[in-house]
């Protein structure tokens, strides 16, 4: 008769040793790669800055609402196809915008067109085609600039794009809501940002609160459950809004005041 032997315990324990080794490198791995994320949205927001800053100090003008960058940038579609109005707000006021299908209209031109004269000036790398079909209605969707195509808005990395508008969208909801004595130039990170990234982004660069200081939550992403990213501290109190990092929504958006 054989005799059947198992596993001693110094094997049993190698194995385990190994498989934690393995199961520790997979979560170290993954812990890399979402700090390797929030540097990019960090470092693609502070080249951005950097960019728009360049743009306004070459030309007197925001990207996007230069009215005469078909004259002064080689390469843009003479005629004013490629102009903005020149009255400095990227994309036009939003309240006016939900009323006047024709200022709605040069809003939609304005925050795609950003992208196109920084690009063609060669301000920033890639090339975005300015095409006002790939993006939303203004006057159907005031939230329009969350949903708009690689080729004509910058990628944000995380299946959404960047965009540049004037608006009121910063304030964290539900303590300032929208403040419409509060509109400034913005620059919105896009969509698809998972809560996590967004409460680092506001960490490393800001106050960590997502409804104050320059780096904010999106109201867009309040309006309507189940996308809120971010709560109330204690319900009971009146502690500040911070980042729902409990519910962990993967759908969220943050907002740098310019």
């Amino acid at each position: 008769m054989k005799k059947e032997q198992g596993f001693t315990l110094i094997e049993i324990a190698i194995v385990v040793v190994i498989i934690g080794l393995l199961l520790g490198g997979v979560l170290k791995g993954q812990e890399m790669i979402a700090n390797a994320k929030v540097h990019n949205i960090i470092d693609a927001s502070t080249s951005l800055k950097a960019s728009i800053a360049m743009f306004m100090d070459r030309y007197r003008s925001y990207p996007g609402d230069y009215d005469k960058a078909s004259t002064n940038i080689p390469g843009l579609t003479p005629g004013g196809a490629d102009d903005g109005n020149g009255n400095r707000l990227i994309g036009e006021d939003p309240t006016v915008a939900l009323t006047d299908p024709l200022v709605a209209t040069q809003r939609i031109k304005e925050v795609i067109l950003a992208w196109k004269h920084l690009s063609v000036a060669g301000i920033i790398a890639g090339s975005y085609d300015g095409n006002l079909a790939h993006i939303g209605n203004a006057v159907a969707d005031p939230d329009f600039g969350w949903n708009c195509a690689t080729s004509t808005c910058l990628p944000n990395g995380f299946n959404g794009s960047f965009f540049l508008v004037y608006g009121n969208e910063q304030y964290g909801f539900p303590i300032n809501g929208n403040d419409d004595n509060r509109k400034s130039e913005l620059l919105f990170t896009g969509r698809q940002l998972p809560v996590q990234v967004l409460q680092q982004i506001d960490i490393k660069l800001d106050d960590g609160f997502p409804s104050t200081g320059l780096f904010r939550a999106s109201d867009y992403f309040e309006k309507t459950a189940p996308q809120h990213c971010t709560r109330i501290a204690d319900p009971g109190s009146v502690a500040p809004v911070i980042w729902n990092v409990i519910d962990q929504p993967s759908d969220c958006g943050g907002v740098h005041v310019m």
